[in-house]
């Protein structure tokens, strides 16, 4: 916060965030504060070595000079020993002594090779061992040739008086190879000494360095790269806020693309919200928001052109004010809805316009428990409630104003021709029995329009039960026998019923057969046959099916014919006297009893028309009433 404060009151860092260094990749100053510190870490590991290797030199060399003077010892004992052992043997004469003296010249040459290996790397003392090395091999011969020819004590002693030069010597060069070895040994420890001095030094001075170098990397990081980060979020708290973002970063670095790009986003942001903004205001719908009350928020403009309030009128209020009485209640339920069970909702009601006319109104609401309102849109739904409830009235007309004086016509016309009213002439019996037949047509239709209207509004009531399948086969091949027989086509029953009860209405079940059969018969030619059949189709389904050696349907029309009007061909319907819907309705009833119906047909050779249900009940029916008699009309 305090960077975006910095930001808000003075630009000059702004303007130094463009500067050249602070635009640097994040992946170079992310190379940068590993690289440094790791370079500066393999120097210091370099200098450790360094003097680690000169610690293990002088360790060496300190071991070294120990064992040299461990050797130097070991020879200086070896000669003072056969020295003893020379006079013991000169003056006892026992051969312990001569034994004595030759274990004492024994490990002479062992110590001269070590002491050789030993200053294998100081040419100057090596040539003094080398020295030392004639000299002590020729005083061992000497003492040995003494040992060897000396019969009494006092030549002994003679004979060794005679070699106290070459003793002299001895000592003399051993003495002065020691004084060296105790140099180097001295040097070794002030060296040491010195090595960890340094070490120390080195230590704390690179602790210091690191130190300082991580408080200056974090430093310049934080002042190249946080201010930079600041400038992206002082960007979103004005894109929060709609201000004016900062100018754009300078740089090719990714927080000068990031930072690129919120810029390309606020414009897109705020074009959206520009076209949003329009498409509210330009709307023919009304579109609003309510808070937890169910009060106005907002409203565009829209309102007064379809309530014939502005907007201002609305704001404040309770959207129950404007709702038709009968419809408050249903509206609260479903406000209250929207704010516990289901966020998205459809319901409608009737709103009071401003003039006392009432608008049919479908809303669309959500609910926003981040913002505890409700978001909703209106749509006028008058003329299409106006539409539905013309087709009421024409439904109705039909079926009260059409069928009733139809039926008694209909009568009248069955009593006259049964000759209940006196005799009737050949001639007028022909045109009677026209008229039947069209009356009998116009009733199939109205019956049809009825079923259609019932069957799309989910206002027909259904009869179900467990019922047998042959019942529903006779039932429905007796009602249709007739006509076949005056187009002189046989219907055949095939024997492979269902042999378990299904779960149905029988007497839908027979109306859609009915309609099939006669579609079948319809098309077929004389001296053809109709047949029908029941089985399996799966575990628990039943499949019925209808074959006809008609003149078939062409396949573009097979996914089609169950539409309502639709024929084969326009002259289907005058030829044949079709209604054009039989088939929906069969559809729709199909459907109704949570099964599928379809069509397999080839041109010239026939249709088998099939629908199949499931045996057990799948879904709750109404309760039934008695289903429109006769066959459908229509077939292409």
């Amino acid at each position: 916060m305090s960077c975006l404060n910095c930001f808000e009151r003075v630009e000059f860092p702004y303007r130094d965030c463009n500067h050249p260094m602070f635009t640097l990749k994040l992946s170079h100053k992310a190379l940068i504060l590993v690289a440094v510190p790791l370079a500066f870490e393999v120097v210091f590991v370099t200098c450790l070595l360094g003097m680690l290797n000169q610690a293990e030199q002088q360790v060496e060399a300190e071991v070294n000079a120990k064992q040299q003077l461990y050797a130097f010892n070991s020879l200086n004992y070896c000669m003072n020993s056969a020295l003893k052992a020379l006079m013991g043997a000169a003056t006892v004469r026992g051969p312990e002594f001569i034994e004595m003296f030759h274990k004492s010249v024994e490990p002479v040459p062992e110590q001269f090779d070590r002491l050789e290996y030993l200053l294998r790397k100081e040419p100057k003392r090596l040539k003094n061992l080398n020295a030392l090395h004639v000299v002590t091999s020729k005083l061992t011969k000497d003492l040995e040739k003494v040992l060897n020819q000396v019969e009494d004590p006092t030549s002994a002693m003679f004979e060794v008086q005679a070699l106290k030069p070459e003793l002299l010597h001895f000592f003399t060069l051993v003495s002065e190879l020691r004084q060296e070895n105790d140099r180097v040994m001295h040097e070794g420890v002030q060296i040491q000494g010195r090595q960890r001095a340094a070490f120390k030094q080195l230590l704390i001075a690179f602790l210091v360095f690191n130190v300082v170098l991580a408080v200056a990397l974090a430093l310049s990081f934080n002042r190249t790269t946080t201010a930079r980060l600041a400038v992206l979020l002082d960007n979103t708290r004005r894109l929060g806020a709609g201000q004016q973002l900062n100018p754009p970063l300078q740089g090719s670095d990714e927080i000068a693309h990031l930072d690129q790009v919120f810029n390309e986003m606020a414009v897109t942001i705020s074009e959206a919200n520009q076209k949003e903004r329009a498409v509210v205001l330009h709307a023919q719908e009304v579109i609003c928001s309510l808070d937890e009350n169910g009060r106005f928020l907002k409203v565009n403009p829209a309102v007064l052109k379809v309530w014939g309030y502005s907007s201002e009128e609305l704001i404040g209020f309770p959207v129950t004010q404007y709702v038709l009485e009968a419809d408050c209640a249903k509206t609260i339920d479903c406000l209250e809805q929207l704010k516990g069970v289901d966020p998205d909702l459809f319901f409608e009601n009737r709103i009071i316009g401003k003039g006392g006319n009432v608008v049919d109104t479908l809303w669309s609401a959500h609910w926003s428990e981040s913002d505890r309102s409700l978001f909703c849109v209106a749509r006028n739904i008058t003329d299409r409630k106006q539409v539905e409830r013309l087709k009421q009235e024409f439904y109705e007309m039909v079926s009260h104003d059409l069928r009733t004086p139809l039926t008694s016509v209909y009568s009248v016309l069955k009593l006259v021709l049964a000759g209940v009213l006196g005799p009737v002439n050949t001639a007028v019996e022909n045109k009677l029995t026209v008229a039947v037949r069209n009356i009998e047509r116009l009733n199939t239709l109205i019956g049809d329009l009825l079923d259609l209207e019932k069957l799309e509004s989910g206002k027909m009531p259904f009869e179900t039960g467990m019922y047998d399948v042959e019942p529903i086969i006779q039932q429905s091949v007796a009602a249709v026998e007739g006509y076949a027989e005056q187009k002189g086509v046989a219907i055949a029953v095939e024997n492979n019923f269902f042999h378990r009860k299904l779960h149905c209405d029988s007497g839908r079940l027979v109306q859609v057969l009915v309609n099939l059969l006669s579609n079948g018969v319809k098309f077929s030619p004389p001296g053809s046959t109709v047949k029908v059949a029941v089985g399996e189709s799966g575990e628990d389904f039943a499949e019925f099916t209808v074959t006809d050696k008609g003149r078939g349907i062409p396949p573009e029309l097979c996914k089609t014919i169950f539409e309502r009007f639709s024929q084969a061909e326009t002259k289907d319907a005058r030829r044949n006297a079709g209604t054009g819907i039989g088939l929906t309705v069969c559809k729709l009833i199909v459907e109704a009893h949570s099964g599928q119906i379809g069509v397999e047909s080839q041109v010239n050779s026939g249709s088998k028309f099939w629908f199949r249900i499931p045996a057990q009940a799948h879904e709750q029916l109404d309760s039934a009433v008695t289903p429109s008699a006769g066959g459908d009309e229509m077939r292409p």
